[in-house]
């Protein structure tokens, strides 16, 4: 059984974000939830202040984007959290 672990995240409304973290870190699993592929079975995920669950499920997905990462940008920084679109080497 996973111990469930209250996570905000803070952006404002319309911006983009990004997803990173290490490898099993449980970012598919969050994007799977996000888009209702798994359910949330404790607590609840909250979008715009509007549960998820309560938001149909074509209306939600129109929200949500999924942007493939850049082929070699794992080993690089600032692309993602800067929303550049070339990475800069580390």
């Amino acid at each position: 059984m996973y111990e469930v672990v209250p996570y905000v995240v803070g952006a404002q409304g319309s911006a983009s974000c990004g997803v990173v973290g290490r490898t099993g870190s449980g970012k598919s699993s969050l994007m799977l939830t996000l888009f209702r592929l798994i359910d949330v079975t404790a607590g609840r995920i909250l979008l715009g202040g509007i549960d998820i669950a309560s938001v149909g499920l074509d209306v939600l997905r129109s929200h949500l984007a999924i942007i493939p990462q850049a082929r070699g940008c794992a080993a690089r920084t600032d692309c993602l959290l800067a929303g550049k679109r070339c990475c800069k080497r580390v």
